[in-house]
C-alpha cells in the first residue's frame, strides 16, 4: 500500500531535490522538481512549493510531531506530513481547496488501484 502512495519512487528520487541551506541563504528548488506525488493534480493560486514544508518539519519540529494547517489550501503541508509519517489536519473555508484536499490525500485501496489500472488500460 505505501508503496502505491508513493508511486514506487526509490530512496533517491524521493530525497531529491530539498531546499539547502548556504549561509544565511536558502536555496529552493523550482519547476517540475516540485510536483512529484499528488503536488501536481491541481494547479492552486497561492501554492507553495512541497519542498517548504518539508524543510520546516526536518529541521523545526521534532520527529513525529503533528501538523495543523489552518489554511490548508492544494493541501501540500498535509500531503508532506503524510509523506513524513507524521499525523496532520487541516481545513479551508474554500470548498475547492477541501475537493482538491481529499482527492491529494485519500489512499486507494489495493482494488481500487487494480480497477483503475484496468480502466486506464481499456483507454
Amino acid at each position: 500500500m505505501e508503496q502505491a502512495l508513493l508511486g514506487g519512487l526509490s530512496e533517491p528520487e524521493l530525497s531529491a531535490p530539498r531546499i539547502e541551506r548556504v549561509g544565511a541563504r536558502l536555496e529552493i528548488p523550482e519547476a517540475t522538481a516540485t510536483i512529484a506525488f499528488t503536488h501536481g493534480l491541481h494547479r492552486f493560486p497561492g501554492k507553495f512549493i512541497p519542498q517548504v514544508p518539508r524543510y520546516i518539519f526536518e529541521n523545526h519540529l521534532q520527529p513525529m510531531e503533528s501538523v495543523l494547517d489552518p489554511f490548508a489550501g492544494s493541501g501540500t503541508t498535509l500531503v508532506e506530513a503524510m509523506l513524513a509519517g507524521r499525523r496532520s489536519i487541516g481545513c479551508d473555508i474554500d470548498p475547492l481547496s477541501v475537493l482538491i484536499i481529499k482527492g491529494k490525500v485519500s489512499p486507494l485501496s489495493t482494488a481500487q488501484l487494480i480497477e483503475a489500472k484496468t480502466v486506464l488500460n481499456e483507454i
